[in-house]
């Protein structure tokens, strides 16, 4: 199931004011390895993440 742009929106703002990836995930409702992967594409300069 694909997730809403919005979603990743909230997550990586939060990953840019350095929240805990454990808290975003659960705040948001995604699994803890969706927010990591979206930090390893911040961290490489990839800010159009797919939806």
């Amino acid at each position: 199931m694909a997730l809403s742009s919005s979603i990743k929106q909230v997550a990586c703002e939060r990953l840019f004011h350095f929240h805990p990836l454990k808290r975003i995930a659960r705040e948001l409702g995604v699994s803890a390895g969706a927010v990591r992967d979206w930090r390893i594409f911040l961290n490489k300069g990839d800010y159009a993440i797919s939806v």
